[in-house]
């Protein structure tokens, strides 16, 4: 399916994919983002302050920077563009639709690394694309 073809993921259209959303703990939507590709949308109200996401063991990796090191450069590339490093240096593969969230300079959400969990730093209407500042 081309990304010009393609609009909005729904579960009628994309059962696989509205299955891994569901493993969030917000409603969610992956459409086509102004910021980059697809994107992670709010799919219902959400309050500043409010978890949007957090590590299960059971959905979610983690690979250990020795491990991330002993990977090929391509496999490593990978890791890098859909996961984010703890404060236990492991990389994080988030193995739901939040690894559709996109970097913002000015995000709605931020990651709680003690916790293991995203939060709203805003309340974000239906619609409003969720993001986070990767560099933070």
């Amino acid at each position: 399916m081309s990304q010009a073809g393609l609009k909005h993921l729904d579960f009628v259209k994309c059962p696989f994919v509205c299955y891994a959303l569901l493993m969030l703990l917000i409603k969610t939507s992956v459409r086509l983002s102004s910021i980059h590709g697809l994107g992670l949308f709010a799919a219902e109200p959400i309050r500043k302050g409010q978890a949007v996401w957090a590590y299960d063991s059971k959905i979610d990796s983690k690979v250990t920077q020795s491990e991330y090191e002993k990977f090929t450069e391509s496999r490593r590339a990978t890791i890098s563009h859909f996961a984010y490093l703890n404060s236990q240096k492991q990389w994080i593969i988030c193995g739901d639709g939040a690894l559709f969230i996109n970097h913002s300079d000015a995000p709605n959400c931020e990651v709680e690394f003690n916790e293991g969990a995203t939060r709203a730093l805003k309340d974000i209407p239906v619609g409003e694309e969720i993001t986070l500042n990767y560099l933070s």
